[in-house]
């Protein structure tokens, strides 16, 4: 049975050889070897942080640029490196290299003299409790030593990654997504995503449209579907953030929806609000964002009436396929009924003209409800007026090709006692000539 530390540092890609002492930790612990056990977590702390420190890319700051030459050759010295890394993580400002509060650094003292206590068999007793306490530790506090000044050197990685000055098409970023955590306290990783976010814009990006397609969605996949919990909220708490933000991520990533909905003030705002904009932008993103919503049951039952009414009111063009029987299931078709027929704009004067402009959600009604002596009474009316124009050509074509459209459509004619149109009497002169 794995421990909750297995589970734990299992998440992580750690550097160097960190995760193998780790595994041999528990190894140890498993057969009651404490005392390694303890010192095989203790080396695994100090090499996550030895690797930190050599690959942050920035002197961080307020450190004398000779000095950290120096420090970073006693790193790289199996002799020292041990001695250095616990010198650095307890030097306080102005010249500290890890960014992490007095009691941490406390605590991290207090760990290096247990090990001792291992290392040098002294008679303290160190038993599975301190093995389980070590864990707790590193699980609690390791993602919080990060290096002074290592983001700025984490966001000149990324922008090499992206110039192919200095890497060719196509590299994984997976390994530089995974420094993240180890980088920046959790807090600040909202932030470096958006410093993140502008570099793409201003560099890789260029301001187009960001979808599956594009070059940076790899890196923003590996975010928010990392399995690293502090990412995959890193990421939330970005989008969420600002409504443009929100709009250019959500129709790539949709699943996130579901995530979010906990957040009931938030969600409700969108689905209400800020929603409609998505429509405008001249695709399916926002009938597919609706299917999200619906599907995962995001907007309340008993409002599904009330957002179909603003649906008609603020989308203007025709649902695709996959919402039809959503929409039947609702009155959308009664509204588009109510202002396409009932309304009577057909068979006024200059009716012609709103035919013709409205033909689109014409032919979209027609092809997805039955027809009845209102519809046909004023599609008739339009038709019998018109002579030329979208509306007429697109009519005649339907009532050419279409049997069992012109044949309904004639039958309720007749029963209405309504003139036919030329097209159906010639149709009926070579029926009977036949």
């Amino acid at each position: 049975m794995k421990t909750r530390f297995e589970k734990w540092y299992e998440n992580y890609d750690f550097p160097g050889d960190a995760k193998v002492l780790f595994e041999e930790s528990v190894l140890c612990y498993k057969i009651a070897a404490y005392r390694a056990s303890f010192i095989m977590s203790y080396l695994g702390i100090q090499t996550v942080l030895r690797e930190r420190l050599l690959v942050s890319h920035n002197k961080p700051n307020n450190i004398p640029h000779n000095m950290w030459e120096k420090k970073l050759e006693e790193l790289k010295d199996d002799n020292t490196w041990d001695n250095t890394v616990f010198d650095l993580v307890n030097r306080t400002k102005p010249d500290n290299p890890f960014l992490i509060a007095d009691d941490i650094r406390v605590q991290y003292t207090y760990w290096r003299t247990i090990r001792n206590d291992c290392a040098h068999a002294k008679s303290n007793i160190v038993s599975s409790p301190h093995v389980e306490a070590l864990w707790l530790f590193i699980e609690s506090n390791l993602n919080k030593f990060v290096v002074n000044g290592g983001t700025v050197g984490l966001l000149e990685k990324i922008k090499k990654h992206y110039d192919t000055k200095y890497t060719p098409p196509n590299t994984d970023v997976s390994p530089i997504v995974k420094e993240i955590p180890h980088t920046m306290p959790k807090i600040e990783i909202p932030l470096f995503l958006k410093e993140v976010d502008d570099l793409f814009e201003e560099t890789v990006m260029k301001y187009s449209h960001f979808d599956e397609k594009s070059e940076t969605f790899e890196f923003w996949s590996y975010i928010a579907n990392s399995e690293v919990a502090i990412l995959r909220e890193a990421f939330i708490d970005y989008i969420k953030s600002n409504w443009d933000i929100f709009k250019k991520f959500i129709v790539v990533f949709s699943g996130k929806l579901y995530e979010i909905s906990s957040d009931d003030k938030f969600i409700r705002e969108f689905w209400s609000s800020e929603i409609w904009e998505l429509f405008k932008w001249g695709n399916i993103d926002g009938w597919n964002i609706l299917k999200v919503l619906l599907d995962s049951k995001i907007i309340p039952k008993d409002e599904i009436d009330d957002f179909v009414k603003v649906l008609y009111r603020e989308v203007k063009k025709n649902p695709p396929e996959f919402m039809i029987d959503f929409l039947k299931s609702t009155n959308y078709f009664d509204m588009l009924k109510a202002s396409l027929f009932e309304s009577e704009k057909l068979s006024r004067p200059y009716g012609i003209e709103f035919a013709n402009q409205h033909w689109s959600r014409i032919k979209f009604y027609l092809k997805h409800k039955e027809l009845d002596k209102v519809v046909v009474a004023e599609l008739n009316s339009a038709y019998l007026a018109s002579s030329y124009g979208e509306f007429n050509r697109e009519m005649t074509k339907l009532l050419e090709t279409d049997e069992i459209f012109s044949q309904k459509y004639k039958e309720i004619l007749q029963e209405e006692k309504l003139k036919l149109p030329s097209v159906l009497v010639k149709a009926d002169v070579i029926n009977d000539e036949e």
